[in-house]
């Protein structure tokens, strides 16, 4: 067994095993026996054991191909027929020995090996005791050995359970023997990969990045050094990138605290002319408020004014009717005086007969016809008065007409008159009313403009604070700097040198009152952006 510490497939370790299972000579004998019926019948049995195995995939793919199967068969066929010569000896032990090493190189499973001799071991027990019970007849019954019959198929179990025995043992010794080669070869493995790992660490406490680690590894731990390369790679790169990014912040920085002092400049300007700008819109305001309360008193006036115009216009055709009034009873004055004419003529026409009635009459009628003579005279002087009234009732009727025609005139002028005071009002109003609007908005504009005021101040103040940022930050950066400066990296970071800045530049010609052109401004941005490698 595997638990030996002798070789189990020694000689003396052998005859042990024989002896510890009961193998005596009559076993040997009887195994002996069944030599021909198991030469017989093996073919049969692995025939059938072999097409169990094509059937299963996990046993099938033991074998590389039908060729290595039948080779595998031919082997298990030579390997019975020299057990059942029943000889245990050194040659035996060799052939379980290459058995056992071959079932451990594949890696065999041992349920296929066991389950193997299982289907083998049932068909030659049917032979064995088909071949023990003869036939029945007719006139005899069938008559058993039974202690031959049990001596051969102990014989067969015995040597078939030793040969599973063996080659178990070898396999398990086999499998042992890899493992504890494996083992070892893992643990100098391991200690050559810790050797190496260690070296590699130690460099990187050392802050050098660019040692890597070059020797070969065993196959299962190419991936450890191709990580460890990687993952200082990136670790490189990454110290490089923030160099490179630090001394650009650097130079931003620079930038920054220039546009910061050009800004200060400009917002202290800024401060002064929006200071000038409330104090004009304050009095814009005043001045625009002024004129709306003007404006407002005007409206206020011509609205006065449209009442009195519409009061005018009332009075006007007022006395439009009334002239009209007089003419109608001119009209009827008219009508009047032609009645006291066509009177006075049929009195005329009285008198004019009476007379001559009175001069037929002689004296009698004398008196008569003096009063005829003043009827008729009066007639006349009705007559007179009549077409006196009359011309005067005419004059008086065009003269009417003249002042109805002139308060016709003096209606429509004042009806025009209250139309444009209207018009006037309207406008006056809306002028009012925009005045109010742009002192409101003026005024509300004022309110901004003094807010700006108050944001600029902050922001000059803010802009201070800036400066101050930029420099802590600057500090900051030449601290990292200055870190990096202790790593061994693959390629040198950037450092950012200008003697003079465009800051300072401005600020030395400002001293002397004078302004930076163009050129000195753009020679200081070709020095910011300078770079060389440390």
């Amino acid at each position: 067994m595997s638990s030996h510490t002798a070789d189990p497939l020694s000689l003396p370790d052998l005859e042990a095993r024989l002896a510890f299972i009961g193998m005596s000579y009559e076993d040997r004998e009887a195994l002996y026996a069944l030599a021909p019926m198991i030469d017989s019948q093996i073919g049969p049995a692995l025939n059938t054991l072999y097409a169990r195995i094509r059937k299963t995939p996990d046993a099938a793919r033991l074998f590389q191909s039908d060729a290595h199967m039948d080779r595998a068969r031919a082997a298990q066929h030579r390997h019975w027929t020299m057990l059942s010569e029943a000889k245990f000896d050194t040659t035996y032990a060799e052939k379980v020995r290459a058995v056992g090493e071959m079932h451990a190189k594949i890696n065999l499973d041992l349920q296929w090996y066991i389950g193997g001799y299982s289907l083998i071991l049932e068909r030659l027990i049917q032979c064995i005791v088909r071949d023990a019970v003869p036939a029945p007849s007719l006139f005899s019954r069938a008559q058993v050995d039974a202690g031959a019959l049990s001596q051969k198929l102990g014989a067969l179990m015995k040597a078939a359970m030793l040969d599973i025995e063996l080659a178990t043992s070898v396999y398990v010794e086999a499998a042992e023997r890899a493992r504890r080669v494996d083992l070892e070869t893992r643990a100098r493995e391991q200690e050559s990969v810790c050797n190496v790992i260690s070296r590699a660490m130690h460099e990187l406490s050392r802050k050098n990045l660019k040692y890597r680690i070059e020797a070969d590894l065993p196959a299962g731990y190419q991936s450890l050094r191709d990580d460890f390369n990687t993952s200082v790679d990136v670790l490189d790169e990454a110290l490089q990138a923030v160099g490179d990014n630090t001394t650009a912040i650097e130079t931003s920085i620079s930038e920054i605290a220039f546009a910061a002092a050009d800004l200060s400049d400009r917002t202290e300007q800024q401060a002064a002319s929006l200071e000038s700008t409330v104090s004009t819109i304050a009095h814009i305001s005043a001045a625009v408020h002024t004129t709306a309360d003007h404006a407002d008193a005007v409206r206020q006036a011509i609205e006065r004014t449209n009442v009195s115009v519409q009061n005018s216009e009332k009075i006007v055709r007022g006395a439009t009717v009334a002239m009209k009034e007089i003419e109608n009873s001119s009209n009827q004055i008219v009508s009047i005086i032609s009645l006291i004419d066509e009177i006075a003529f049929q009195t005329n026409l009285l008198a004019l007969n009476a007379g001559v009635e009175a001069a037929r009459a002689g004296d009698a009628g004398r008196g008569f016809a003096i009063v005829a003579q003043e009827v008729r005279t009066l007639a006349h002087r009705s007559t007179a008065a009549a077409k006196d009234i009359r011309a005067l009732i005419n004059t008086s009727n065009t003269q009417v007409k003249m002042g109805v025609s002139s308060v016709a005139q003096t209606e429509k002028s004042l009806s025009g008159i209250a139309e444009d005071v209207r018009h006037i009002s309207t406008s006056m109003t809306a002028i009012t009313t925009s005045a109010q609007e742009q002192s409101a908005r003026l005024h509300n504009l004022d309110d901004t403009a003094q807010s700006l005021d108050t944001n600029t101040q902050q922001n000059a103040a803010m802009v201070e604070e800036s400066t101050a940022a930029c420099q802590s930050l600057a500090n900051e950066a030449k601290n990292v700097n200055r870190l990096l400066e202790g790593f061994q990296l693959s390629r040198a970071t950037r450092t950012w040198r200008h003697d003079l800045d465009a800051r300072t530049t401005r600020s030395l010609l400002q001293d002397t009152g004078e302004e930076p052109t163009n050129e000195q401004l753009a020679d200081d941005t070709t020095r910011i952006q300078a770079t060389h490698y440390r």
